[in-house]
């Protein structure tokens, strides 16, 4: 039953148009920081320094892009995902807001 629903019901588009991804997302430059001792990395948030949509380290004068919940991704990745989801691949959120008015 639960398959012939499915086929009934299709596939939902949960994605983003590119237009909006363009207009709401908001994007940055990443510059590698200096060295660090392993006392300080084991502080930090490993996950700051990659992308965990396609699991490379970010490198210096990339284009990285943060969502509403303040992850950040590669800026390519990331426009590859809304088109598919509105979410967060990390915490699920709504990624970008799109009823959000600028005044």
């Amino acid at each position: 039953e639960l398959l012939a629903l499915g086929e009934r019901i299709g596939n939902v588009n949960t994605g983003l148009s590119e237009g909006t991804i363009r207009s709401q997302l908001k994007t940055r430059t990443y510059l590698s920081s200096p060295s660090i001792n392993l006392e300080e990395a084991a502080c930090m948030d490993q996950e700051a320094d990659s992308c965990i949509i396609c699991q490379d380290d970010y490198k210096s004068k990339e284009k990285i892009a943060a969502l509403d919940c303040g992850h950040e991704y590669h800026a390519v990745c990331l426009k590859k995902w809304l088109r598919l989801k509105n979410v967060c691949p990390i915490c699920k959120s709504e990624a970008l807001n799109t009823e959000r008015m600028d005044v």
